[in-house]
């Protein structure tokens, strides 16, 4: 198996709860989150993170996942366990040759029906693994996938949180409102309507384009048909 990690952006989770914090008035610029601040402030996020999961509100992350291909071989599964053992990714952007700027690599979402033809990637997100397949023969190159994937939780509040621009805010919102009674800060009517007013913008991008399954067979890496996917436009 080969292991990558997510590349996230720099900001981290900490500073999530930082804002949040000082949204409600517990702590300003002067001072830092203590150990304890921070442990309960993941806490929180996590459980914001699970409601808004159960209410097909999913949050994504963005990065880059890297991995060695296998001299000849051109179907790899992705996820858990995996030869690319990665969080499985429920979109892949674009991808590249690491090192190669001048052989961009188009990516068809979805297996077309067609087998793929030269620098070309197809991705099929079937659960719960998904599958790639190169359309040319690989030599032991490193692919580079531009991939988005659904955040489930934080580990820790040292990660970067690898929010896309925008998504950052109604989580720090919504994490001031939860926190605020162990605090006892009061909570604004502003702040009240900022978090719903900024939470419908995040459903509304999140609804633009959203994934449902056909059937309920788990696909095979040399029977992509098995499971199958479609494209649905708001809810």
């Amino acid at each position: 198996f080969f292991h990558t990690p997510l590349t996230r952006s720099q900001r981290t989770v900490n500073d999530i709860i930082t804002r949040a914090m000082q949204k409600i008035g517990v702590i300003d610029a002067s001072r830092a989150i203590a150990a304890n601040e921070a442990h309960d402030g993941l806490e929180e996020l996590n459980g914001i993170l699970e409601q808004w999961s159960m209410e097909s509100l999913n949050v994504f992350r963005v990065g880059e996942i890297r991995f060695p291909t296998i001299s000849g071989q051109t179907e790899y599964r992705i996820g858990p366990g995996e030869y690319i053992d990665a969080e499985r990714p429920n979109w892949v952007h674009g991808a590249t040759i690491n090192g190669d700027i001048h052989q961009p690599i188009e990516v068809n979402q979805f297996s077309p029906p067609s087998p793929v033809v030269g620098y070309v990637i197809s991705y099929d997100p079937a659960f719960p693994a998904g599958f790639l397949t190169l359309g040319w023969t690989p030599s032991g190159e490193e692919v580079v996938l531009r991939v988005d994937q659904e955040l489930q939780r934080y580990e820790t509040v040292q990660e970067p949180h690898g929010l896309p621009p925008g998504y950052a805010r109604p989580l720090e919102l919504a994490l001031a409102i939860a926190l605020a009674p162990s605090y006892d800060a009061s909570v604004s009517q502003t702040l009240i309507k900022d978090a719903a007013a900024a939470k419908a913008t995040l459903r509304k991008n999140a609804s633009k384009l959203r994934i449902r399954p056909l059937g309920s067979g788990v696909g095979n890496i040399n029977d992509p048909g098995m499971y199958g996917y479609n494209v649905v436009r708001g809810y």
